[in-house]
């Protein structure tokens, strides 16, 4: 089995992420980046049309925090930063 290695750091990411570069980053492949996009709860951008566009740094809350409670927080933190 061919395993897929990471090519691009989170640093070097743009501020909105598509499928594409979320597979890149995670060293899945594409696929699996659509249905991880396609999931219940993952922070997409709304309004796009039927592209699949999300926010790096809430794809990283969403990804990387070990609660619900602590993802809402600091998403409800990153939204309210955005918004102002």
């Amino acid at each position: 089995m061919k395993v897929k290695e990471s090519k691009i750091k989170f640093e070097e990411l743009p501020d909105t992420i598509t499928p594409e570069l979320y597979s890149d980053w995670r060293g899945i492949g594409i696929v699996k980046a659509r249905e991880r996009f396609h999931s219940y709860g993952f922070p997409l951008i709304k309004d796009c049309g039927s592209n699949l566009i999300a926010d790096k740094r809430a794809v990283f809350f969403h990804e990387f925090c070990v609660d619900d409670e602590s993802k809402k927080f600091f998403l409800e933190k990153l939204a309210m930063g955005l918004l102002r």
